[in-house]
């Protein structure tokens, strides 16, 4: 099941337990917070972009560099402006 919940202003936290058929979601741009529950998992395709989540040392380890993508976190402070993204 894919769920897709982007940028529809959602607050709060994300549920303990989810769908046992779920296996892809987006939260993003969203003002979502707290902890992550324990479903989520690298094994789960999710986007959590722009959001302001509270992130342990677990998850951290689970999944890297989620914490950049966060709204808060100045990832890019002091960068140069990206001119052109290719994907």
């Amino acid at each position: 099941m894919v769920r897709f919940l982007g940028n529809n202003g959602l607050s709060g936290s994300i549920p303990s337990q989810k769908s046992e058929t779920l296996t892809t979601i987006d939260l993003s741009y969203n003002f979502l917070s707290g902890n992550l529950p324990s479903w989520v998992n690298s094994r789960l395709q999710l986007n959590l972009v722009a959001n302001n989540f509270t992130f342990n040392s677990s998850i951290n380890r689970l999944l890297p560099g989620l914490e950049c993508l966060q709204r808060s976190f100045p990832c890019f402070r002091n960068a140069p402006r990206c001119t052109s993204l290719n994907f």
